[in-house]
């Protein structure tokens, strides 16, 4: 069924940004009962502190970590079983959908695909793939491929015949969307599989560390210096766009560079001084606002060839940093959702106080009775920005921002249908 936000979602390739979750599904992880929402190339997630806002990143996370490690490592990663289970006990399974639309990067045609995960977290047992399907279908065409799978057994479909078709079976521990690679089966999991999710630490980026193989940065942005160098690498030009908005978002910075101690690195400031040349700061004296600002940045505009992250998340990013800069963080990310679809969570009205970010692109995060509840914005405060009364800004900090009841009623019917499970 359709969302309130549908008709905000072009239909055209605007939305084919490999790979552009247009939707998501989530049902049973964390405090996340039930949730259907649409996303937009920039999504911001609006909700108070304890709302849940994390969890809905934390979800695409723990698809992200099933895809790269296996069932029982992303359970590890995310706490264990009784962190993970939105009902310990009662329920046992975590299941997500996803619709995304994306281009091949070869052949430049544009595909539409939805894929619904289950990973059952048993008591006794190792956590396993309980379902698992996928459907790919070219728009130009209108041809199919893909799977679906229960337990170990798949059945391909969009294969002229045994041959050509992949093995039909899978571990039980692993994800075959991870697993295999085949010419008819278009490219879109290297995005998935490459989602990145922050919650930057700036003492973890003021330490001192080895160089790290790999272009990806870490959840907590401890590999900045890494990355950056990895940047500065392979696109100069990305690494100055990186450069340019944080010298507005930070006006004294004037350059970045990457320094080393001996076997160690670490990210240095040149920053404008009385005297004639700029002085030099590392990461290590850099206040907390800039350390997260230029690791939003990295994390947005950061590249893997031939793949990028398709989608990253990143949570409040306006911490420590003045309002006044988050205008010009906001320019950045939007910029880079040319490559990267980004979703940022906030409870800040600072962060919606740009005109960029408009009601269509935003989602209500509320908790009821310890369940998380996630809609469009409601249809009375959208009424009230359309007629200039008030802006999203103005209507955060009276925090009269709310749940679109009517949505939320469409997911309740949606969610009781299905069985609740």
């Amino acid at each position: 069924m359709a969302t309130a936000a549908d008709d905000e979602i072009e239909t055209d390739d605007r939305w084919t940004k490999p790979p552009f979750l247009r939707r998501v599904r989530i049902r049973g992880y964390k405090s996340i009962e039930f949730c259907d929402v649409a996303l937009q190339p920039l999504t911001v997630l609006v909700g108070r502190n304890a709302s849940g806002k994390s969890n809905f990143l934390g979800a695409l996370a723990f698809l992200a970590d099933a895809l790269e490690g296996g069932t029982d490592e992303a359970v590890r990663r995310h706490g264990g079983r009784e962190a993970i289970l939105h009902r310990p006990g009662r329920g046992t399974t975590v299941s997500l959908s996803l619709e995304a639309g994306f281009r091949d990067r070869e052949t430049g045609n544009s595909f539409e695909a939805v894929y619904d995960i289950a990973i059952r977290l048993p008591a006794r047992a190792k956590p396993h793939v309980l379902s698992e399907q996928i459907q790919i279908r070219n728009r130009r065409d209108h041809s199919l491929v893909g799977f679906s799978r229960k337990k170990e057994r798949i059945d391909w479909t969009g294969f002229r015949g045994e041959d050509e078709a992949p093995p039909p079976w899978c571990r039980r521990d692993r994800l075959a969307l991870s697993l295999y690679r085949f010419p008819q089966l278009p490219e879109w999991s290297p995005g998935l599989l490459l989602a990145r999710f922050f919650k930057f630490a700036p003492d973890a980026i003021r330490e001192l560390r080895k160089p790290t193989p790999g272009n990806l940065l870490e959840r907590d942005g401890r590999n900045l210096a890494s990355v950056l160098a990895s940047i500065e690498e392979f696109d100069s030009d990305v690494a100055g766009r990186i450069q340019a908005y944080l010298s507005v978002i930070v006006e004294d910075i004037q350059a970045i560079r990457v320094v080393h101690y001996g076997d160690f690195e670490t990210v240095r400031f040149l920053v404008r001084s009385t005297e004639k040349k700029p002085q030099a700061f590392d990461a290590a004296c850099m206040s907390d606002g800039t350390l997260r600002a230029i690791a939003a940045l990295v994390a947005a505009f950061q590249a893997v060839l031939p793949y990028g992250p398709g989608v990253i998340g990143i949570e409040e990013p306006e911490t420590a940093l003045h309002p006044a800069a988050m205008h010009a963080l906001i320019h950045a990310l939007d910029e880079a959702t040319a490559n990267t679809q980004i979703l940022l969570t906030t409870h800040s009205a600072d962060l919606l106080s740009d005109p960029i970010v408009r009601p269509s692109q935003v989602l209500v995060v509320r908790s009821r009775q310890g369940r998380t509840l996630i809609t469009p914005v409601d249809v009375a405060s959208r009424d009230i920005i359309a007629k200039e009364l008030y802006s999203l800004a103005e209507l955060q900090r009276q925090d009269q921002l709310d749940l679109d009841e009517e949505d939320l009623r469409r997911q309740a019917a949606e969610n009781a249908a299905e069985g609740g499970r």
